[in-house]
């Protein structure tokens, strides 16, 4: 008798857990208004066509931030302009992290200061972000400082 009681209370607990998380899991996500801003520095790799980047600044939904990756040319004249594939994390105040891809970010050197522009997409993260999604459009002045300003769409 005793046994199966502990038996049918072990597999009740089982079930809760499981719903549980079954709940936790398909919580909707909520499209919010994305906004970044910071300086951006860059440190160039030893055959020049690869490195990584550093933005520390603010953003929405994240406080104070960093933005840590690796950047590779994989295209570009090499005189009025680069493409690059650039990859990305943000570090929240809090720890938790939103993971970034660049496909296709593009440098024009024709004008004064030089721009660069892409379209970046949200790939998710941890904490609160770990299921997070959306784009936005995201842009650095190219001169003294580097100014990095983005503008877009995150669901978590």
């Amino acid at each position: 008798m005793k046994k199966s009681i502990l038996i049918r209370g072990f597999t009740a607990l089982a079930v809760c857990g499981l719903m549980l998380s079954v709940v936790a899991s398909s919580k909707r996500l909520v499209e919010r208004p994305f906004k970044a801003s910071g300086i951006h520095t860059s440190v160039i790799g030893p055959t020049g066509t690869a490195g990584t980047y550093q933005i520390v600044g603010n953003a929405t939904h994240l406080g104070q931030m960093v933005l840590t990756g690796p950047w590779r040319i994989i295209g570009g004249d090499f005189v009025t302009y680069l493409v690059f594939h650039v990859e990305g994390t943000y570090t929240a105040a809090n720890g938790d992290t939103l993971v970034i891809d660049i496909p296709e970010w593009v440098e024009d050197y024709t004008s004064t200061p030089g721009v660069g522009t892409g379209l970046v997409e949200i790939k998710g993260g941890t904490g609160r972000f770990a299921n997070a999604s959306g784009w936005y459009e995201a842009v650095i002045i190219l001169g003294e400082t580097h100014l990095f300003a983005a503008e877009g769409t995150i669901s978590y």
